[in-house]
């Protein structure tokens, strides 16, 4: 049996838990495909240098192969399958999350309980990334949209506590005062448009949220990510069973 692809993309800034949900998703929907945005980073020589502070940027779009990113989205939602034109491009980052553990399993049997039932005949599949919100264009290219917010405070602290990253080439880490000099200004630009008077902090414009149906999950520091999980999970059901 062909099984239509249903294409879900969980956004947010870096550190605001999407991710983490995305993979604690992708776990409990049997036969679903994690794709990972970061897979589509450019190599470390060719990140974008910051004028301001001579820092690479990580955080801008700039930092990511969006051809080939949106060449792949448009390719599994298509046919439900990688392109294998882009596995020489395509960088595989670590999937690896510490918080995967830390959900009770009665949390994950109620959220399969949710997402399976409308899973028959379909593919789920789950396209993470910092960048998948900033540009219209994109959001339209997925069935389900989930976008997690988090507050300055909150990300700004979960960023610094990371010890780092595995890079294409090497391992970066971040220098003292990186959120504040380049992740969180990346963020609030590229991401203006979505929010009420360009102000990140502020909430999603109500007129963006109907348009592209978009649920905004909020994830600060304090909230349980089995709860987290579950708000997105029924935001999921919700979207799934309109498509039933």
């Amino acid at each position: 049996m062909t099984l239509r692809p249903v294409l879900v993309a969980i956004g947010g800034a870096s550190s605001s838990g999407k991710s983490t949900v995305a993979k604690l998703i992708h776990s409990i929907a049997e036969g679903s495909y994690l794709f990972q945005q970061d897979d589509f980073f450019k190599d470390d020589n060719d990140i974008p240098i910051d004028e301001a502070t001579g820092l690479q940027s990580w955080d801008c779009p700039e930092a990511l192969n969006f051809d080939a990113f949106v060449q792949e989205v448009k390719h599994l939602k298509e046919t439900g399958l990688a392109d294998e034109t882009l596995k020489n491009i395509r960088y595989v980052s670590d999937t690896k999350d510490q918080d995967l553990n830390s959900v009770a399993p009665e949390v994950l049997k109620q959220v399969k309980e949710m997402i399976l039932p409308h899973l028959t005949g379909r593919k789920l599949i789950i396209v993470d990334g910092f960048m998948m919100f900033h540009d219209l264009s994109i959001i339209e290219l997925f069935d389900i949209r989930i976008f997690i917010k988090a507050s300055h405070d909150t990300l700004k602290q979960r960023r610094e506590s990371r010890f780092g990253y595995q890079t294409q080439q090497t391992f970066w880490v971040d220098p003292p005062g990186y959120f504040d000099k380049i992740v969180y200004p990346a963020y609030a630009e590229s991401h203006k448009i979505l929010f009420n008077d360009d102000d990140v902090e502020k909430s999603v414009r109500q007129d963006i949220k109907d348009k592209y149906d978009i649920a905004v999950i909020t994830n600060n520091n304090g909230t349980p990510i089995a709860d987290t999980v579950l708000s997105v999970s029924k935001e999921l059901e919700s979207r799934l069973s309109k498509l039933d």
